[in-house]
Order: C-alpha cells, then structure tokens, then sequence
C-alpha cells in the first residue's frame, strides 16, 4: 500500500483580538457620540442662520466657533461641575437688623444646602448702626463659614466642617458671602432691590470669566433675618418645579418618568 500522505489541517484563526479591540474602541468613543447626538438635536443649540439674524450675531457666532465655549456647554448639560443649566445655582438674600439673626440663617443655609448649589449669600444689614469692631466682628464670623466652619457637604459626599481631622481630603471653598450696611433702615424691599442689583452684577463678572454659563438661570432666594432652612432636600422640589431639564433617554431626571417623544 503507498503511503498516507499527511492531512494538512488549515489553521482558524481566531477573532477574538480585533474583537475586544473594536469592544475597548466602542466603549471608549459611545459617551463622546452621545454628547454629539445630544448637541446636534438640542433646540437650544442655535444654528448658524438664527445666529446671524441676531442683533449680536458676531459675538454668537465666536462663541459657535469656540471649541472651549462648546465644550463648556456640553459639560453643563450633563451636570459634570454639579451645578449647571439644569441644576442653577440659588443666590439666598438675607435682610435684617440683628447680626445674630442673619448669622442663623446663613449658618442653616450652609448645612442644608451643597455648597456646589450655592452661588452667593448676602445679607442686608438693614438701618443697624455697626462701629468698625462690631463689623469686623460679624465679617469675621461669616469668613469662618466660607472656610468651612459650618458643617456641610459637597456633591454626594457626607457631611463636613473644619474642626474635622481628617480635612486633608476637604476642598477649597470660594467666597459665598457678602454684606451690605444702611445705617438708615431702607425696608426690606429696597433692601432686597439693592441685592438683586449686586447679585445681577456679580452674575455678569462670572460669566465674562468663563466661571457661569449663560445658560443658568440663578434660583434667588428671599429669607428674613431668623429664618431658618431645616431640610437638606428643599432646593430638589423648587428646582423640579422651575426648570424643564433636558430629557436624559427620554426620561425626566426628577420624576424618572417617560418622556413622550
């Protein structure tokens, strides 16, 4: 008998490498194809022919053009700084005549209220006669609740303040609040017209600065002297009951209810 020749088997190669590329490339690029989608659809995302047609239509269409200016956008849709378009800042305005009363409510805002929500609070030192050491005195106590004195939080962390020891991991605070005397007692509506005049000035500085889209409308809270905030959720309803947010797949961030479309 001749002798068997030997089968050749021909050799599979296997898949599996460019197959968990391509699932690596997949995962990495989907988040940056979602934002894309969502800019390209978004109503409020203006087109070049409505730019133009604006009485500003030079300054938009710079802003259009400006990867930085985009990129900040997109970053407040989805609420990556805690705060944005749809979760705006509240601005809390404090009038009164009685520095322990003031201090009260600022201190209740500052522990029921996550200091990326807080974009300012000013007190109105309304028709109160302070010498320089009694105002040195109550600005120096509103310094050490910017700095953290106040126990409070950020973002989903628990609850902070300065005295704890291990404040290594504590983020910087900025400056949230701000007073303003009259020694002549004005009423509070004036009083709360000269805030709002402050608030809508200091509203345009951060936005010039890049700090404050213009999308974000500010949440201004109105509280009187001794008035206390005792609930760590009641900016959750007021936002929900203010803001249309954008529809995240077709759900209300809020209510996790359908959208219909």
């Amino acid at each position: 008998m001749p002798p068997r020749r030997p089968i050749r088997r021909k050799r599979i190669q296997s898949n599996d490498g460019s197959m968990a590329r391509w699932c690596l490339a997949l995962v990495c690029l989907w988040p940056l194809l979602v934002i894309l989608f969502w800019g390209r659809s978004s109503p409020s995302n203006p087109s070049s022919n409505q730019l133009l047609s604006n009485s500003s239509s030079e300054q938009n269409v710079a802003q259009v053009h400006n990867p930085g200016f985009q990129i900040r956008k997109y970053l407040d849709r989805v609420d990556v700084m805690g705060y944005g378009p749809t979760h705006p800042r509240v601005a809390v305005v404090i009038v009164g005549n009685n520095s322990d009363d003031v201090l009260a409510s600022v201190e209740s805002v500052f522990r029921n209220t996550a200091m990326e929500r807080i974009f300012l609070i000013i007190a109105v030192m309304d028709g109160l006669e302070l010498d320089a050491s009694m105002r040195n005195s109550l600005l120096k106590k509103l310094k050490k609740m910017d700095e953290g004195s106040v126990p409070h939080w950020h973002g989903l962390k628990s609850m902070k303040s300065a005295d704890d020891e291990d404040d290594e991991e504590e983020e910087p605070h900025g400056k949230k609040t701000h007073v303003l005397f009259s020694s002549e007692a004005q009423g509070a509506a004036a009083s709360r017209n000269d805030a709002s005049e402050f608030i809508a000035l200091l509203e345009k500085k951060h936005e010039e600065a890049g700090l404050k889209s213009p999308e974000e409308e500010l949440i201004i809270v109105f509280l009187k002297s001794g008035a206390e905030l005792n609930d760590k959720n009641w900016l959750k309803p007021i936002t929900s009951a203010l803001i249309v947010p954008t529809p995240l797949l077709h759900k209300n961030y809020f209510t996790n209810k359908e959208i219909p479309v």
